[in-house]
């Protein structure tokens, strides 16, 4: 089976954004006086309860930008060429965040919903926040109400002539690339960092240490 971008996609894009730091942040509208805090990004951080209730063990944001002050940029990157459309953002990943019907009660929905806050009504407001590990102990980051999808540059440009109704923003994966590569060789940065992404001892990883 071929390696495709949708395989590693999530791992190149916080890579870049870990290495560019503010110039990450410089292609999010709305945050450029932010400063970005040290650890810069995370990635699959999970989230905290919210009103009081839990979310279900899937619910993880793919990328959570870190600001000062223990705030956090969100983003979704959805990388494939054929999911995402604005009928299926729409329709379903849109469709609203329910609790479950187990006790105790789970917050369920797709995270476009959760990020967008698409609780059911008389929820009380608060917060949104995820959390993740820092050395050995746990940090809490408060999500801002703005988040992005990073998509592929056909599906960002199509989106935005007719875009979901929902409070996000988006961003080319390929607009991050050239933003990473700045003035240098085309292609040259981007590829080294893809190299080093891959640059594993497979063999130790996926047989010996599965074995372990």
């Amino acid at each position: 089976m071929p390696v495709t971008l949708s395989h590693f996609g999530e791992d190149i894009v916080h890579a870049m954004a870990c290495k560019m730091g503010k110039g990450f942040l410089a292609l999010c509208p709305g945050f450029t006086e932010e400063k970005v805090a040290q650890a810069v990004a995370i990635k699959e951080a999970p989230l905290e309860s919210y009103a009081d209730i839990p979310f279900d063990g899937a619910s993880r944001v793919d990328m959570v930008l870190l600001l000062e002050g223990n705030r956090g940029v969100p983003f979704e990157i959805k990388l494939g060429s054929t999911r995402l459309s604005r009928t299926r953002i729409s329709d379903e990943w849109l469709c609203g965040c329910k609790q479950s019907g187990h006790r105790p009660s789970r917050w369920t929905g797709n995270m476009m919903s959760i990020l967008d806050r698409r609780f059911p009504p008389g929820t009380p407001e608060g917060p949104l926040r995820a959390n993740y590990a820092k050395g050995t102990e746990n940090q809490t980051v408060e999500l801002t109400k703005e988040w992005f999808v990073i998509a592929r540059e056909e599906k960002t440009e199509t989106l935005r002539r007719n875009p979901p109704d929902f409070r996000a923003s988006l961003i080319s994966f390929e607009s991050i690339v050239r933003a990473y590569e700045g003035s240098g060789i085309q292609g040259q940065a981007f590829n080294a960092l893809v190299r080093d992404l891959l640059d594993i001892d497979f063999y130790q990883t996926w047989i010996i240490g599965r074995a372990e």
